[in-house]
């Protein structure tokens, strides 16, 4: 078994930066390349995505 210390947790979470908020024209993109979100054009909202980022 594993174990995970809070010394590598908090590491792990010091590479997550930003929160974005895709434009209309990105989620259109996003919604016509990837299979997997095509019920992403019938949302309402627009996605936010994670940008990771290396201290």
């Amino acid at each position: 078994m594993n174990v995970i210390t809070d010394k590598e947790v908090k590491d792990k979470i010091l590479f997550i930066r930003d929160v974005i908020q895709f434009t209309q024209d990105e989620k259109d993109e996003v919604a016509a390349n990837c299979d997997h979100l095509k019920n992403l054009r019938f949302s309402y909202t627009l996605p936010k995505a994670f940008i990771e980022k290396v201290p």
